[in-house]
């Protein structure tokens, strides 16, 4: 078993890739693998109240990657892409950062 249970704690295993981008807390997935959606992090549409109250700043700002994960920084003309072969979750956690989840062992229903 490669990720040994232990304890009372579940276990999220990540990969994390970091750069210099000022991403302005934007990053963009693909939908479907066929068109790229804007996310904003602690970001909402309309349809939410505000102001938000943000009570998952990590689970609320992972999203569906398909295909493609990717950010950008306008003012340096530079974008950072990450192609999946397989459905991840991904979000920004950090500006100039994406990180995708690629195992997730939960011992209770959340």
């Amino acid at each position: 078993d490669w990720m040994p249970n232990e304890g009372d704690l579940g276990k999220e295993v990540i990969v994390r890739y970091s750069t210099s981008l000022n991403t302005r807390r934007e990053f963009y997935t693909d939908s479907n693998g066929r068109e790229m959606v804007k996310r904003v992090r602690d970001g909402r549409g309309k349809s939410y109240p505000q102001p938000l109250n943000v009570s998952e700043p990590i689970a609320g700002n992972y999203y569906p990657v398909n295909a493609i994960i990717a950010m950008q920084d306008d003012k340096l003309g530079a974008q950072f892409s990450i192609v999946v072969d397989a459905a991840l979750g991904g979000a920004s956690i950090k500006d100039g950062s994406l990180e995708l989840m690629v195992h997730r062992r939960v011992l209770n229903d959340d």
